[in-house]
């Protein structure tokens, strides 16, 4: 039973690694169009847009999945250091 969890999480984990390379690479791509194609002369607002739209687009993420809702709080608790470093040179 222990194996076939650590298989699970490692599909997870998989999956979710995938899930972030093809949307990285799809954000950039739709960077590419809107600011070099399209001449969208705002970059600033388009990343603050970017960064103020993450959270909304994770929620469902967290609200739905117990594995990350459970561990939402320790990550913030154990990792408030780098998080708030990270919210500093973000503005």
């Amino acid at each position: 039973c222990a194996m076939a969890a650590s298989i699970w999480s490692s599909l997870v984990n998989l999956q979710l690694c995938v899930a972030y390379i093809a949307l990285n690479a799809g954000l950039n791509f739709a960077n590419r169009l809107a600011l070099g194609v399209y001449g969208f002369s705002f970059p600033l607002m388009l990343t603050a847009a970017h960064m103020c739209l993450n959270p909304l687009f994770l929620a469902p993420l967290m609200f739905l999945s117990e594995a990350y809702r459970g561990r939402h709080g320790d990550i913030v608790k154990n990792h408030w250091v780098g998080l708030l470093a990270i919210a500093m040179f973000n503005g």
